[in-house]
């Protein structure tokens, strides 16, 4: 009687070439569909940390209003004591209102280090236009509207700077936020290159150099999307806003790059060259 080889039962065939090739491109499939997944998903968690930042600094800046008659903080003060004589930013200005960590003194200056990974800073500043700017901490966060109107006036048909003899000046006022009309309309707090956003020029396409000063706010374009920022108003929302949907002027020559627009011409010019939507965003009123 003949014996009967038997494969042992825990034996298993090796896979071939071709099978091993087939799970391969199996994997390199889910990944090329994973990924981008996961990359959509990091973005929406960045853009909702950034909306959070955007909200607590609002409510900052609000607080620090209602302590203060109305004023907000300048967004650039002149030489505190308080702080070793140096400068002080609209984010030191609330940073108690914000944290109860210590401001390291050391760091106030140039590059401002002491702003980074705060709340101060928007976690997607590196996908901007200009990137993260580990030379300016400043650059990698949000600008003040430094455009309200304010206890000095709101400024005169001429030049960009209206009452004000330079725009560092309105930089160092306090602007009145109980002196706006209509609290839900106008801009507080954006995305941004620079500590403060002022209406400066506007391109008319996402890609032309000139909303707020030059490459402010369009330095930060490309953060949350390809033309978006996120944007506070002066009632505490915060809201993902499109470049086109921020209110421009509606003569276009006042697009160019040397067509400088100042506080006072915005809210006195008429309504068919700057609509009241403009105005109201911008400074918070819509007439004189």
């Amino acid at each position: 009687m003949g014996h009967h080889q038997h494969r042992p039962a825990c034996a298993r065939r090796a896979f071939t070439l071709i099978e091993l090739l087939v799970v391969i491109s199996i994997i390199a499939l889910l990944v090329g569909i994973l990924l981008p997944a996961l990359g959509a998903a990091r973005r929406t968690a960045r853009n909702a940390v950034c909306a959070s930042n955007v909200r607590q600094c609002t409510v900052g800046l609000l607080s620090y209003a209602q302590d203060n008659r109305g004023y907000l903080p300048a967004a650039w003060s002149d030489p505190i004591a308080l702080l070793s004589n140096k400068r002080a930013y609209w984010q030191t200005t609330i940073w108690t209102y914000i944290t109860s960590d210590k401001i390291d003194l050391n760091k106030l200056n140039s590059p401002y280090e002491y702003l980074e990974g705060t709340v101060f800073e928007c976690p997607s500043a590196e996908d901007g236009r200009g990137g993260y700017n580990i030379g300016n901490h400043l650059a990698n966060g949000y600008g003040m509207n430094i455009s309200m109107v304010t206890n000095k006036g709101i400024g005169e048909p001429g030049p960009k700077t209206g009452l004000f003899a330079t725009d560092q000046e309105r930089q160092r006022w306090y602007q009145r936020e109980d002196l706006v009309v209509t609290s839900s309309a106008t801009m507080i707090l954006t995305d941004n290159e620079s500590f403060y956003a002022e209406y400066w020029h506007r391109g008319s396409q996402p890609n032309q150099i000139g909303i707020l000063g030059g490459p402010a706010m369009q330095g930060a374009l490309e953060r949350h999307g390809p033309q978006s920022w996120n944007i506070a108003k002066l009632d505490g929302s915060v809201s993902g806003t499109d470049f086109y949907d921020v209110p421009g002027v509606s003569n276009a020559s006042l697009y160019n790059a040397g067509a400088a627009v100042s506080p006072g011409i915005l809210v006195g010019g008429s309504d068919d060259l700057v609509p009241k939507e403009t105005k109201l965003f911008w400074i918070g009123r819509d007439s004189l």
